[in-house]
């Protein structure tokens, strides 16, 4: 089919509302768009003469590409772009995000230092498993909502882990904020975790915050040495949940539906592929799931028991297709779910993990030795 081009007949036009900061490589504006009443955070190419034009305009590219990959309630939105690489000028149209940098708001709202630090790993995970690393962790790059949303922003300095090859030099901002680890020259999501580790153990430290409930986790997330380090935001999600949990009561009759369900998924798993991954959102889990049982309400046990364990493993895996799981099992399970705190379904998802982890592991044959 031969390319068409589509030509916007109408140029789109914005208000300049203000200024929202400069930098190294250019600065940003508020722009308003009248027609829909919004405004937003425009981010302009201009590198000062200091730096080297040309190399940044490409991390400026990057960043476009980056952000189009990533949607999350705790990261910046990118909305459009446009590219001017004749006059190595751009401008990046995002969410404009009213608040304050992370260590501000703590020292005015310092209770709300064990919050901040869930929604910062739920970024992280996303993040990670969208196969990118941020490389520029310092409180700047963290923004504060009025309402206390976290924002992740400034992707300028990220990377594609599946595409771009490793550097020596990964930020020039981290040279200088925080002590680097063992593992500096070869960042990855690891050496993400330190940093991450380090911005929430200089906040509790210059605030002087006695009560963060997950100082056992940070130290675990600052160790230099990789090797004694919480290689993963997975990890550190799963090992809050373990604190939450620890004072978390569950009743009886919610005990026996989790338990059966967990059995029951047990029972029909055979094996997980090693490069697997597991599926971190409970509700789209909990849809998935809540379609099977849809398509089999007519049923005393699921005609395809492949469709229990796919919501929650992301990859290959093995089961057993003669082993049977009972329908209902599978109904009480999902009300159970639904009717649950976001808290009591981050404990449950945790506990199946749990439970996964158990399961066989093997190597996926799609990566064997054999050319084809």
């Amino acid at each position: 089919m031969e390319k068409k081009i589509i030509p916007f007949i109408r140029q789109k036009d914005y208000v300049l509302v203000g200024n929202a900061g400069v930098g190294a490589i250019g600065d940003v504006r508020l722009l308003k768009d009248e027609i829909i009443d919004e405004v937003f955070a425009c981010k302009k190419y201009a590198p000062s003469p200091f730096v080297d034009g040309k190399d940044f305009f490409e991390y400026f590219k990057k960043e476009i590409k980056i952000l189009y990959l990533l949607n999350h309630k705790n990261i910046v939105r990118v909305f459009s772009y446009y590219m001017y690489p004749e006059q190595n000028a751009g401008y990046i149209i995002m969410e404009y995000i009213e608040g304050e940098k992370i260590d501000r708001y703590i020292a005015e709202n310092p209770n709300m230092i064990d919050n901040l630090f869930e929604q910062i790993v739920d970024a992280f995970i996303h993040i990670h498993g969208s196969g990118i690393l941020h490389r520029d962790i310092k409180p700047s790059n963290i923004m504060i909502t009025p309402g206390g949303v976290l924002k992740v922003i400034d992707f300028g300095f990220g990377k594609r882990t599946d595409i771009e090859a490793e550097q020596e030099e990964n930020s020039l901002s981290l040279a200088g904020m925080y002590d680097r680890p063992n593992d500096y020259k070869t960042y990855s999501f690891s050496t993400e975790v330190y940093f991450v580790g380090q911005l929430f153990r200089g906040l509790v430290t210059d605030h002087q915050i006695k009560s963060f409930k997950y100082g056992d986790i940070l130290d675990k997330m600052c160790s230099k040495n990789p090797s004694t380090r919480i290689d993963s935001f997975i990890g550190i999600y799963r090992l809050m949940t373990e604190v939450k949990a620890a004072s978390y009561d569950f009743d009886q009759e919610d005990l026996e539906v989790y338990r059966k369900f967990a059995n029951s998924l047990s029972n029909i798993s055979s094996a997980i592929y090693d490069d697997a991954k597991y599926e971190t959102d409970i509700d789209e889990i909990v849809r998935k799931l809540e379609m099977c049982y849809q398509n089999s309400i007519l049923e005393e046990y699921i005609q395809n028991t492949s469709k229990i364990i796919s919501p929650f493993v992301n990859g290959g895996y093995k089961y057993f297709s003669k082993e049977q799981f009972p329908v209902y099992v599978l109904g009480d399970f999902v009300k159970l779910v639904k009717v649950s705190s976001p808290e009591q379904k981050r404990i449950i998802l945790n506990h199946l993990w749990e439970r996964l982890d158990q399961i066989e592991k093997i190597p996926n044959p799609a990566f064997d030795d054999l050319p084809f």
